[in-house]
């Protein structure tokens, strides 16, 4: 049961971290992987740009032997998202609202069973950065949005950095769509997985949340269990790979207003690749 939270005070001082922070940040990542038992195996190349309470994500996938460039623009100024595809001169608009009445709504079964979050003391060089490893697991029953009754196993390997330029300036950024949006941006990418999943993903992650550190190497893995003894199996696990590549708090160049000319329309289908982020959320991604 959710309780009513008082006067925003805390969301006032969240917004203002996310809008005052001191940089602008650009980072790159690579987030790969597969479906459902190995199915629907896509690589997606990132980059995304924060600039206080705006926020740009230029998204190049490789899927089904084809290339899609979507971008999304978050403003929590405005209080939307839009998903953009140029080869069509079209956007889609999600209300941030919108996605917080449907984080709102979901099984609530799904936060009766706890996450296990070790912190595993193995020290190591990754992507460049000197990162600890930690690993969140979870087990607990498949949301009604499934269409099977069963389990759900997600464990997430985390390598994390504090070395990372404009972390600070993330973090603020996420804790401030979180809030408004009752989810973490990154589950934006993982499109239908992500609405079928979604909740059980945002709790890891705020599990994971207390570690200090950018994530610079994140595997999380998903394995479905029917609970028809004779019926067919789970579909077989999932897994999703996203490397951090590059990051720097050179000042923003790019737009974080919608093109001029383009049609809204009120889904992007496969041109948006699950753009619906949340995240479209991510990817594979989030996928969203």
């Amino acid at each position: 049961m959710s309780h009513p939270r008082p006067a925003s005070a805390i969301a006032i001082l969240l917004l203002l971290l996310a809008t005052a922070a001191g940089a602008d940040v650009t980072y790159k990542q690579k987030i790969s992987g597969g479906g459902m038992g190995g199915r629907g195996a896509s690589t997606t190349t990132s980059t995304t740009v924060i600039s206080g309470d705006r926020s740009r994500t230029d998204d190049e996938t490789s899927f089904g032997g084809a290339a899609h460039h979507v971008t999304r623009i978050t403003r929590l100024d405005q209080g939307v998202i839009w998903t953009i595809v140029d080869d069509r001169k079209e956007y889609s608009e999600t209300s941030i609202d919108e996605l917080k009445k449907l984080a709102a709504g979901v099984d609530s079964t799904l936060d009766s069973t706890a996450i296990d979050v070790k912190q595993t003391g193995k020290k190591d060089t990754v992507n460049g950065y000197a990162a600890d490893e930690a690993i969140a697991s979870w087990t607990g029953p498949l949301p009604p949005s499934m269409p099977m009754d069963g389990t759900m196993h997600l464990t997430m390997d985390v390598w994390s950095s504090k070395a990372v330029p404009g972390g600070d300036e993330m973090r603020a950024f996420a804790r401030a769509f979180a809030l408004k949006a009752g989810m973490d941006p990154s589950s934006q990418r993982m499109g239908r997985v992500g609405r079928m999943l979604g909740h059980a993903v945002e709790r890891v992650q705020g599990a994971l949340a207390q570690i200090d550190g950018v994530p610079v190497s994140t595997t999380m893995t998903i394995e479905i269990k029917s609970a028809d003894a004779d019926g067919p199996g789970g579909p077989g696990p999932m897994s999703f790979t996203t490397e951090l590549l590059s990051a720097s708090t050179d000042k923003a160049t790019v737009s974080f207003d919608l093109p001029k000319g383009y049609k809204k329309v009120e889904s992007l289908g496969m041109g948006g690749m699950g753009g619906g982020r949340p995240d479209g959320q991510r990817p594979g991604g989030d996928g969203r």
